[in-house]
């Protein structure tokens, strides 16, 4: 089932995806956000990629971006083309590259959805203090982490797969690009966990669009 709409701006959030363990209305919000909020994030991000980019609000396709905003757009997305490009997988034994260019449109979504969800997190904790700490108390046994290197932690459950095959159509990363491509690129996941500079988990050179 397609997540989402070009054609009536549209998004569908499956019911599956808002219940436990994928998302516990009365668990911590470090983790609901990192796991279903950036899932969210993701199809928001989606109206943005290179594909749902060409639609208008109307779900129309309509070149509604200016040519210089078109231009960065390129310019921006080929970053995470040549970073995908450069991502290597292994299935059964075999080495494979990911295809940046065929996934484009998912890698932008899942880097814009994890901004997008920390983000939602943190307006979160302004909005209402009192309710927020309640709402984001310590796991026991998880005290040595801050509860923002839980919610990355979290993220990284997403795509916590063991892949066999090998598809070689589908539009999607494998789950190792998916999680460590995108934190690869956030800045501040480099200062939450204190990633040596240059290090494999905070490269010099990041691909930010969104």
């Amino acid at each position: 089932m397609k997540a989402r709409s070009q054609e009536v701006n549209s998004i569908i959030i499956p019911a599956a995806i808002i219940q436990t363990p994928f998302f516990n209305n009365n668990g911590q919000d470090y983790i609901n956000y990192g796991l279903t909020g950036s899932i969210i994030g993701h199809e928001l991000t989606h109206a943005f990629d290179n594909e749902g980019r060409l639609y208008d609000m109307d779900g129309k396709l309509n070149n509604w971006w200016t040519d210089n905003d078109s231009e960065e757009f390129i310019e921006f997305s080929q970053c995470f083309i040549h970073e995908y490009n450069s991502i290597i997988y292994d299935i059964e034994n075999k080495k494979y590259n990911v295809n940046g260019e065929r996934t484009l449109g998912e890698n932008l979504a899942d880097n814009g959805g994890l901004a997008r969800a920390y983000d939602a997190w943190q307006l979160s904790l302004l909005k209402n203090p009192e309710n927020a700490a309640e709402r984001n108390k310590m796991l026991p046994g998880f005290q040595g982490y801050t509860i923002d290197q839980l919610f990355y932690i979290s993220y990284g459950q997403t795509f916590c797969s063991i892949n066999n095959s090998i598809n070689l159509i589908d539009e999607h990363s494998p789950g190792i690009a998916r999680i460590n491509g995108v934190i690869s690129n956030s800045k501040h996941f480099a200062e939450t966990f204190n990633c040596p500079s240059n290090s494999p988990m905070n490269p010099e050179n990041k691909c930010i669009i969104w």
